[in-house]
């Protein structure tokens, strides 16, 4: 039942993150032969529930210690949880994500792979352009949204970074952030070191 619920609410995060209001701007980036162009970014403002130190160890599914190891992006149906690239798709559900690969170092809570792929809704300025581009060419997107979709807000990670991690699911084939501002938090920072002080305390 425990898994029901946490399926659930990770579902309706999700879902909760689509844009409250949007804006279209201009963001310069590079081509592959050197040249700067100038590709449009679709802002997405989203309203996420913020927690206490001790919430966000008992509603998030799974605490680990990991080290970021790539970064990717995929078309998510974000009820779903899969992968949707299908230019013939069905689904009017269907989000640009970040894909955030992590190397796990240490679990606090939860089970799972030692390897585990976290979805961020919408795409990075900046970071592979081309690659989030085409996708959202190949996927049929591209007609939907004036640009890359990306949020307005939030913590993008560095690659080779580690980070504590606060995710829900798996659903589909990643796991859910907590929410864009708490689902990764620097392993130098006390907020880290308070999280897991309370997992150990509750026992979770």
């Amino acid at each position: 039942m425990k898994k029901i619920i946490s399926a659930v609410t990770a579902i309706f995060l999700v879902l909760s993150c689509l844009a409250a209001c949007t804006d279209v701007s201009q963001n310069r980036r590079t081509s592959s032969d050197g040249s700067v162009e100038r590709a449009p970014v679709f802002s997405i403002y989203t309203d996420w529930p913020v927690y206490s130190t001790n919430e966000l160890a008992v509603v998030s599914d799974n605490i680990f210690e990991g080290k970021v190891i790539d970064i990717s992006f995929d078309i998510v149906d974000m009820v779903t949880g899969k992968s949707d690239m299908s230019y013939e798709s069905e689904s009017t559900h269907r989000m640009l994500y970040t894909i955030y690969t992590v190397e796990v170092n240490e679990k606090y809570k939860g089970g799972g792979e030692d390897i585990r792929k976290i979805c961020v809704e919408g795409g990075i300025v900046g970071y592979n352009e081309e690659k989030q581009l085409e996708y959202l060419e190949k996927s049929g997107l591209s007609k939907q949204w004036p640009g890359i979709p990306m949020l307005a807000s939030g913590r993008q990670l560095v690659n080779g970074e580690t980070y504590l991690f606060c995710t829900h699911g798996p659903v589909g084939h990643y796991e859910c952030i907590i929410n864009i501002d708490q689902f990764a938090i620097p392993m130098n920072s006390n907020v880290a070191c308070d999280v897991i002080g309370c997992v150990k305390k509750l026992d979770l």
